[in-house]
């Protein structure tokens, strides 16, 4: 059986690899997606509270009535964002994850051609450690704008780890796995998202006293990934295609497969450079001049467009408080929500 797993390609280093990029890219990318949602309550809240510190005990001053009145147990649950301050500032807070998202994608081109698609993935656990620093201590330094830019750094991260753990799988993987090990990464941010559900309940982290641990548990898939990625294989193409280290290349294919008789794959690389060196450089501007590229890329931004207005993000961030809106109690709409994130899964 071991001798039949090797001979199709899933062999220890491998699978190793893949699950270090794993853990510490896709399932954070997926933990961070998920996480701002359940403790949504308590943490505006928290930031209701700290703007009424900022006022003190003034009530004559004119946003003391916004900000300071005491809300029963049924009042912080139905009526606490009708404050429409408080609504905008945790707008903010939610959706300045994709800002930061989409800055991080668009330096993925720049960065995996510099670094490499390990050595990007290494350098981008800065920006997740960064993230999680932020993101753990805003409660004790009594700043919701702490959160807002630890926010913000832990999408310039996740925009990263949304394009490299895919394309680094696909190019450490035999030809004959390529496709499964490449739907490693959604497994990983779904079961992520799933997680940080679990974790958000009242009675697990969702709390007042809990929801800095929950933010600052990004920094454990940080920690395990400079841990165990260092001990893996660069990918084989970067090595050889974009750096011509064909040595280098050989012995990452080596130790990732197991054996020494890795020619056919060398030589299907050889084949792919000489086809790079002979092809026209492609520019922004022939994606819409070239007819053949114009076809493809309205496509591919179609594609793009009709899942972003499905409204998936706004089911990612707000789907406790839509339950909620719905008639659902505050444990009914936390049910549901990880009911939605299972079946998606």
């Amino acid at each position: 059986m071991a001798r039949t797993t090797q001979r199709q390609g899933l062999t220890g280093p491998l699978v190793f690899a893949i699950l270090s990029a794993a853990f510490g890219s896709s399932f954070l990318f997926g933990y961070n997606i998920g996480v701002i949602n359940a403790p949504q309550t308590v943490m505006g809240l928290w930031i209701r509270k700290v703007k009424c510190s900022r006022i003190g005990n003034n009530s004559a001053d004119e946003s003391w009535g916004q900000w300071c009145p005491e809300l029963d147990t049924q009042d912080k649950q139905e009526h606490m964002f009708e404050n429409g301050t408080l609504n905008l500032i945790w707008s903010v807070v939610a959706s300045i994850f994709c800002l930061g998202g989409l800055i991080g994608a668009l330096t993925t081109s720049f960065f995996v051609n510099r670094f490499g698609r390990k050595g990007t993935l290494l350098i981008n656990n800065v920006s997740g450690i960064i993230a999680a620093a932020l993101l753990s201590f805003p409660s004790l330094a009594g700043s919701y704008e702490m959160l807002i830019a630890g926010r913000f750094v832990a999408g310039l991260n996740a925009g990263l780890n949304s394009g490299v753990p895919p394309m680094y799988f696909t190019e450490i993987s035999p030809s004959s796995l390529r496709g499964a090990i490449g739907s490693v990464h959604q497994l990983f941010i779904t079961i992520a998202i799933f997680v940080s559900q679990i974790l958000g309940l009242p009675y697990i982290l969702g709390n007042s006293y809990g929801w800095p641990i929950l933010m600052g548990l990004t920094i454990v898939p940080c920690v395990v990934q400079l841990l165990t990625l260092p001990f893996c294989q660069e990918s084989p193409k970067f090595l050889y295609l974009s750096k011509g280290d064909e040595r280098g290349a050989n012995d990452a294919l080596v130790r990732l497969r197991k054996r020494t008789d890795i020619r056919d794959e060398m030589d299907e690389m050889k084949l792919e450079h000489e086809q790079m060196k002979n092809e026209p450089t492609v520019t922004f501007r022939d994606l819409f001049v070239n007819p053949f590229l114009r076809k493809i890329t309205i496509i591919a931004v179609m594609l793009m467009v009709m899942q972003q207005l499905s409204g998936i993000n706004a089911v990612m961030f707000y789907s406790t408080s839509i339950f909620r809106s719905a008639g659902l109690t505050p444990d009914q709409a936390a049910y549901a929500t990880i009911g939605m994130v299972q079946k998606q899964t």
